[in-house]
Parts: C-alpha cells; sequence; structure tokens
C-alpha cells in the first residue's frame, strides 16, 4: 500500500532531500545538534507573542538544570494558578535544546493558554541512560513542589514531549503514580515507546522515510548501550506491567 504524506509533511521532507544534509549518525554528536538546530530553524512557523519568556534554573542531585518558562497572555487561572505542561524535547536523547524547540513551546503556551516549562535535560552519550530520565523526574518533582510561587495550580500539571521527549514524559507519569507528584495529563508527541525489538513498522519504514532504521539504532546507542536493560519500562515505558491510575481523577 502506498504511503501518502500530508502536503505539510511533504514539503518539510523534500527541504531535507534537497539539503543535501548527511545522516545524523554519520557526524559526531555535536555536529549533529548544529545540523538539528539550524533545521528547525528554517522549518519552524512565526511564533505567537507571549506575555514573558525567561531562563529557570532548576536544582537537581545532577547538578543544576536549564530551563525555560512561557507564560501566555491568557492563561485558564483558578485563584489566580494556571496549569503547567512540563515540556521534554525530543531529538534522540543527543539532539535538541531549549532553542530548537522555542516555537513548540510558544504555540503550546499560547494555544493552550497555560504556562509552559521546557526542560535542558542532559544529553548522550557524554550523559547516557539514565541521566536525561533523572533530570526530568527531578524537574518535574521541583515545579510540583514550587509551583504555587510560579504560578502553578499544583493540582493541573502535566508533562509532555516529542520523540525522546514523549518517551521521558511517559516514564515519568509511570513513576509519579508511586512517588509523586500526581499528574492531570501526559502529552505524548509521536513518542519512542520501547527501544529494540522487530515491529513491522520499523521493517517497513526502515529506509526512505526521513528518520531511517539505521539512524533511530544510532540514537538508541548512544543513550542506552548494550550494557542497559532496554526491556526495562525505564526505557520502554511500553513494556510496563500495570498502566492504571497514571493520571490524576476529578
Amino acid at each position: 500500500m502506498p504511503v501518502i504524506l500530508d502536503p505539510d509533511a511533504a514539503a518539510v521532507y523534500q527541504a531535507f532531500l534537497e539539503s543535501g544534509r548527511p545522516p545524523y549518525d554519520t557526524v559526531s554528536p555535536s555536529e549533529a545538534r548544529e545540523l538539528y538546530l539550524q533545521a528547525r530553524i528554517v522549518t519552524n512557523p512565526e511564533p505567537p507573542e507571549l506575555k514573558s519568556v525567561a531562563p529557570l534554573a532548576i536544582p537537581a542531585p545532577g547538578g543544576t538544570i536549564p530551563a525555560r518558562i512561557y507564560t501566555p497572555r491568557r492563561l485558564r487561572q483558578n485563584d489566580k494558578l494556571a496549569p503547567c505542561l512540563v515540556f521534554f524535547h525530543g531529538g534522540g536523547w543527543v539532539i535538541g535544546d531549549l532553542d530548537s524547540h522555542d516555537v513548540v513551546c510558544r504555540k503550546l503556551a499560547d494555544e493552550g493558554e497555560m504556562i509552559v516549562i521546557a526542560v535542558d535535560y542532559r544529553l548522550a552519550p557524554e550523559h547516557r541512560f539514565p541521566a536525561a530520565l533523572d533530570d526530568a523526574v527531578a524537574a518535574t518533582q521541583w515545579i510540583a513542589a514550587n509551583a504555587s510561587e510560579l504560578g502553578i495550580d499544583p493540582g493541573r500539571i502535566a508533562v509532555g514531549g516529542d520523540s525522546a521527549g514523549g518517551m521521558l514524559a511517559a516514564v515519568v507519569t509511570q513513576l509519579a503514580r508511586d512517588k509523586g507528584p500526581k499528574l492531570a495529563c501526559q502529552l505524548l508527541m509521536f513518542p519512542n515507546t520501547q527501544m529494540g525489538g522487530e515491529t513491522a513498522s520499523l521493517n517497513e519504514y526502515a529506509v526512505g522515510y526521513f528518520l531511517e532504521r539505521h539512524t533511530i539504532e544510532w540514537f538508541n546507542a548512544q543513550y542506552a548501550p548494550e550494557t542497559v536493560d532496554r526491556a526495562s519500562p525505564l526505557v520502554s515505558p511500553l513494556r510496563a506491567k500495570d498502566f492504571a491510575r497514571l493520571l490524576k481523577t476529578t
């Protein structure tokens, strides 16, 4: 069955092909990060105007985590407190940062009428598993503990992210069920929910669809080398045994 791309997706894919950009797995991680940032800037839409965008430093056992807090002009407030999305960027745990996903976070804040806090977790291969997850958990816990001071409703905290960031959000949600904080929502944008194994889609779309199998395997190796148990729900949240009671109920 032929694959028909959405027109916007097809345009982005065509621009990628015409750019002649090398695959990420053929360059160094630092070069891959620069290539990724350049591509994001070119394809980003115009960002909406917000009330404020400010840096935030989150204390954590692994060292201070850089973050960025986005406050839109309109907020869905209860008693002067607003909902918050804690956002983890994608990029295979190797590439991506606050700047690569700046426009995404601005749009989420503006259209969701909520505070968005983007977390700049540590990247592989300099910091392999579980560094990124540790930062994601620590940031979420700190934001929840300081919610009122940040203008956030502690009962309306969500986590989310795209790709690798979606995986981090899914694992944070599973851990938060037992350890807190209780989360209201998870926003998983094309998340990587399991690492390794054979699936029909992984084989059928291995080549020719932008993110190819050999590149996925390179990202996996940078973050979780073979010494890591990739079947663990901490790496592959789809393999958790229990998905009940992940989110608070009203």
